[in-house]
């Protein structure tokens, strides 16, 4: 930004002074005082839009280096500051086809984001005084296998149950499914661990809690969201994905094999149901963010629900609530929940104690917008950065080791789960455990280096962040170990 062009480039030093400090006479003094008051505050002005156009400036190097090093061929960004979208940002294309550009406007599936509206039903549900967040679903759902019947409503929303997950193949059924299909063909008869004793995610879950939004309100899911949620919260243009149905808008979704973008299929709602069929905007989601930061839809016991992370009974948290994914970072809490489709995912990334949050919509299978919203929070808030966070001397390099030691008895397929928790060992038992377990493989044949960076006690655990080198990549990653030094969880941050 340009400033001199305000004071005049032609004026020497000599008649600037002149103009701000000789009046010739009273007429004088009055219009150099009015004209000094305007320069001056032109100037503050510029001074003061300085930052902002400095912090827009990294905002689109940001999203412009994601749209590239990820191959995404569109993305709708938008920060939101105390519920109103203070800046949206749209890049790349919503149809490669049509060569249709992406805009405000443009109309994505947020699948597993679909998850925290479907626990907002059982939530008014709840407040209705029609279902009890500890009553088994069994005893709404009688069709059920015996070992179901017996999981609480908190526990399933939590993805604490035990509940396995659905078969992957269903995600590409492009025909529709019924209630009485899923349950005879592809719910898991049997837990993959006990109720409680790990966390492993599940969409079968949460289409079983969709069903029961039904079971217990007479109404279709669907049906459901719009009277309580998107009609009270005007969110006109988020409704189900239904591939017949004609929507303004609708973003192509992609995916990406190395060489070329593929059409992906849309989703099935009668498939995904409740776990991930709703489709939505940039400004209704914003609308949502905002609905969740005031009572004006849920009461303020059911937003305490809402967000808080679900216990297991070793007493460590899972680090899941309703539909969210809780994480701590120098004491304040970040609240957030991506979605994954085959070829749109979303994100939705809220600060509560800066009453910030970021949204992040794109068109490709695979990718997660988590990492980019929490570097777009960083820009508006340097609080949320990791690299100019504390620097602390490592209280506990031993658990360091560990963890190090973990991940060589892994890659040579000899695992110590003694070096685990045996909250996460559970875990390691299911199919998305055993996709986990790949990726810390992966983890340890890469790793060069790990450097601490800090940590703090959260409850009873260490919540350690740590600077790894693995090939050409440099990331941040936070550990949480019981008080044994065992791993009870490793989330990425973002990488450097």
């Amino acid at each position: 930004m340009v400033i001199e062009p305000l004071l005049g480039q032609t004026m020497s030093t000599a008649s600037l002074k002149d103009l701000w400090e000789r009046p010739k006479s009273r007429h004088h003094v009055v219009e150099r005082y009015i004209s000094s008051r305007k320069m001056k505050i032109a100037v503050a002005f510029v001074l003061g839009m300085l930052p902002l156009f400095a912090c827009a400036d990294q905002i689109d190097d940001l999203c412009r280096q994601e749209l590239k090093s990820n191959s995404l061929p569109g993305m709708v960004v938008g920060l939101v500051k105390d519920g109103k979208l203070e800046t949206v940002r749209s890049y790349g294309k919503a149809s490669i086809e049509l060569n249709a550009p992406m805009t405000r406007d443009s109309v994505f599936e947020i699948g597993s984001m679909t998850k925290q509206f479907t626990a907002a039903c059982l939530l008014l549900l709840h407040e209705d005084g029609k279902v009890n967040l500890d009553d088994p679903i069994g005893k709404f759902l009688t069709d059920l296998p015996e070992a179901i019947k017996p999981l609480t409503i908190r526990r399933v929303l939590s993805h604490t149950s035990g509940m396995a997950d659905m078969p992957g193949i269903l995600l590409v059924r492009t025909q529709p499914m019924s209630y009485d299909d899923f349950i005879e063909k592809f719910l898991g008869k049997k837990l993959d661990f006990p109720t409680g004793t790990s966390w492993s995610y599940s969409n079968a879950g949460y289409y079983l809690a969709g069903a029961l939004v039904e079971k217990v309100s007479g109404m279709k899911l669907a049906e459901f969201m719009k009277k309580r949620i998107f009609e009270p919260l005007k969110m006109s243009h988020t409704q189900t994905t239904n591939p017949n149905l004609v929507i303004p808008g609708r973003v192509r979704g992609y995916n990406w094999d190395g060489k070329k973008y593929n059409n992906a299929i849309v989703l099935e709602p009668s498939v995904a149901g409740g776990a991930g069929f709703l489709v939505s905007t940039v400004d209704d989601l914003a609308k949502w963010d905002k609905a969740l930061s005031s009572t004006s839809l849920l009461k303020e016991t059911s937003l305490k629900e809402f967000f808080e992370p679900v216990k297991l009974v070793s007493g460590y948290s899972s680090n899941y609530a309703f539909g969210w994914m809780i994480h701590t970072f120098e004491g304040k809490r970040l609240v957030e929940h991506g979605g994954n489709t085959l070829g749109i995912s979303s994100e939705l990334f809220r600060a509560p104690t800066s009453r910030r949050s970021v949204i992040v919509l794109a068109n490709k299978y695979g990718y997660s917008g988590t990492e980019l919203a929490w570097k777009l929070l960083s820009v508006r808030d340097g609080s949320w950065a990791v690299e100019t966070s504390l620097v602390m001397k490592d209280p506990h390099p031993e658990y360091r080791g560990r963890f190090a030691l973990a991940l060589k008895r892994l890659a040579v397929n000899n695992p110590d789960y003694e070096l685990f928790s045996p909250d996460l060992k559970g875990k390691f038992g299911t199919f998305r455990g055993l996709a986990e377990k790949v990726g810390l493989i992966n983890l340890s044949k890469t790793m060069k280096s790990m450097t601490f960076v800090n940590g703090e006690l959260v409850d009873n655990e260490w919540l350690a962040r740590y600077l790894v080198s693995a090939g050409n990549v440099q990331a941040y990653l936070s550990i949480r170990f019981d008080t044994e030094g065992r791993v009870l969880g490793i989330d990425p941050i973002y990488r450097k």
